[in-house]
């Protein structure tokens, strides 16, 4: 499942993360924004919603999307992975196996990995945390 859905939904919620008083976002301003495919990105919106992660309203123009709360250092990568309903059906036998072994060691490095600390890297989010000042102790809001 690592694939081209896990990057759009990390950059959806880096484009809604951008600080600022924002109002929510379309469909066709995300992809229009992040230069995304329209069908891959409304699957992704879709389960980012689903899981929690984003909320989703009627507007004057379709659907728009925002942030469903703050988003502590706590969400990780693969929290992101999952609300993507991450894991395919291998079916059974020796390669099955050896592929559920696979994604297991890749959510692990995933789930070491936080999501405020990506988008920071990437320059989504200015970086914060106890060592920069930041009075709120490195919370970061997804608005």
């Amino acid at each position: 499942m690592l694939d081209d859905r896990l990057y759009w939904a990390i950059s959806v919620l880096g484009l809604l993360s951008l600080p600022g008083d924002r109002a929510p976002l379309s469909a066709w301003a995300i992809g229009r924004a992040l230069q995304a495919p329209d069908n891959g990105l409304r699957t992704v919106l879709t389960s980012l919603t689903r899981a929690g992660l984003l909320t989703a309203e009627a507007g004057r123009d379709g659907r728009v999307y925002r942030p469903a709360r703050e988003v502590p250092d706590g969400l990780t990568v693969a929290d992101v992975y999952r609300a993507l309903d991450g894991s395919p059906e291998w079916g059974g036998g020796d390669q099955a196996a050896i592929h559920r072994e696979a994604e297991s060691v890749l959510l692990a490095g995933l789930a070491s990995l936080p999501l405020a600390d990506l988008l920071a890297e990437t320059g989504f989010l200015p970086v914060t945390g106890p060592h920069s000042g930041d009075p709120e102790g490195g919370r970061r809001t997804l608005h």
